[in-house]
């Protein structure tokens, strides 16, 4: 069986198999309610905010959604990519894909690229070339 990774950025509304699209959403926002909604996460992309990549199976079956940013510091012009959201139900047999995304990064102009994630991810993602930059500390008021 095998997965491809699509850049849904050119795609119209009918390139979209919504269901499956949808249903990898949630498995993102899901542990995140504080953070993003399916809608919200919409919004993101069709307002440029986020870029959305989507990773089908041989049936051309959304199987994994990929959200991804790229920002420019201000203060030293580094420019970073952003794996904002990873989520479906074959995002880590889809991991190596990654590669893809840094390719299509560099050809941006990244500088580097970074993964938000829970700490489970260290472990999928170290062998892939990422390490532990960073730790978010939150305390709800």
């Amino acid at each position: 069986m095998s997965l491809t990774l699509h850049d849904t950025h050119a795609w119209s509304r009918d390139d979209f198999d919504w269901p499956n699209v949808i249903a990898a959403i949630e498995t993102f926002v899901a542990p995140f309610p504080n953070d993003a909604t399916v809608e919200s996460v919409i919004k993101d992309v069709i307002v440029g905010k986020s870029r959305l990549w989507l990773v089908r199976d041989e049936g051309a079956r959304t199987v994994a959604i990929v959200l991804v940013t790229i920002t420019n510091v201000d203060a030293t012009g580094w420019r970073r990519a952003t794996i904002t959201g990873y989520g479906g139900t074959r995002g880590i047999e889809a991991l190596p894909m990654i590669a893809e995304i840094e390719q299509w990064a560099r050809e941006q102009g990244a500088d580097e690229i970074e993964i938000f994630g829970r700490k489970g991810w260290r472990r999928l993602l170290g062998p892939l070339g990422y390490a532990e930059a960073a730790v978010i500390l939150r305390k709800g008021l």
